[in-house]
């Protein structure tokens, strides 16, 4: 099999086989291999994965995105939030989305300085629903949107108020935000 090779070309990065066939064209910002076949490629200050054959592995819609040779993962930067995804793009750690229901909490009796407990509906960047519970030191902001940072065990581990804006447009669909 003829391995690609990264040129550029008017200051922009694409792939071209040994024979010189271009399999990506010369269109982004940087691009890194990661592994074999599949490429971190920047476009329009935004980063993501694509593969020889131009398939959007992870969509272009972080800062960073590292690879990670030692066990085969990306580590992908959002608004100053990291995560995990595998090379076929699947998020292991997500970033999740809620919207604070302030009639959705609970005094618990206070724990590492956690005073309140919520359970609410999340969704993730698709608009998947799922319901989440989490603990807060504080009553947090009505109607605020947060984004979760939430890892498969431990639960959320992190989270950060957002503007309606900043959601994913799946997101607003589920959430039912025009």
């Amino acid at each position: 099999k003829d391995q690609g090779v990264i040129f550029v070309q008017d200051n922009k990065y694409g792939v071209m086989t040994l024979s010189g066939e271009v399999k990506i064209n010369a269109e982004y910002d940087n691009l890194k291999e990661a592994k074999s076949g599949t490429f971190i490629a920047t476009k329009d200050g935004k980063t993501g994965v694509i593969d020889i054959d131009k398939n959007e592995k992870i969509p272009f819609n972080y800062q960073s995105i590292t690879y990670n040779s030692s066990d085969n993962t990306l580590t992908i930067e959002k608004t100053k939030k990291f995560g995990v995804a595998n090379l076929d793009g699947q998020i292991i750690i997500p970033v999740q989305y809620t919207q604070i229901d302030n009639t959705k909490i609970q005094e618990i009796t206070e724990s590492g300085g956690m005073k309140y407990e919520y359970t609410l509906t999340a969704y993730n960047k698709n608009g998947k629903e799922k319901e989440i519970k989490f603990k807060t030191s504080r009553e947090l902001r009505e109607d605020a949107y947060l984004e979760l940072e939430v890892m498969q065990i431990r639960g959320v581990v992190n989270w950060k108020e957002v503007q309606e804006s900043e959601l994913p447009e799946d997101v607003k669909t589920a959430m039912n935000v025009e």
